[in-house]
């Protein structure tokens, strides 16, 4: 785990931050197949974080996953009717936590930088 956090980690530096997910669109029209077909191409992509931290890259870790289910859901009408606003609920606390976590850490770093008289 501690090797996968590592290269999470080192990734996470060369590559833009990202943290707008596509689940507004999938959950206002979730009956509509086509925008979520192409909704489907955005979930696929990761969304990258800061991630100095382990708890982010955890985080980050389990939103790739739910992605991936809700990619596998879109092949199954029944079961992405039933289930996706489950996931998309998940997504969203997952993605509130890790912006919660940012704003830790930008507080922290502001912190540190700030110069006390």
């Amino acid at each position: 785990m501690e090797k996968l956090w590592q290269q999470s980690a080192s990734v996470a530096r060369t590559q833009e931050a990202k943290t707008t997910l596509c689940t507004t669109r999938l959950e206002i029209r979730i009956n509509s197949h086509l925008i979520v077909s192409e909704c489907v191409q955005q979930i696929q992509q990761t969304t990258i974080v800061h991630t100095l931290c382990r708890k982010c890259v955890e985080k980050e870790m389990e939103i790739a996953t739910l992605r991936r289910t809700m990619v596998k859901m879109h092949d199954d009408e029944k079961a992405m009717k039933k289930n996706m606003n489950l996931v998309i609920s998940r997504i969203r606390i997952v993605t509130a936590m890790i912006d919660i976590e940012n704003r830790i850490h930008k507080e922290g770093e502001e912190k540190k930088n700030t110069i006390y008289l």
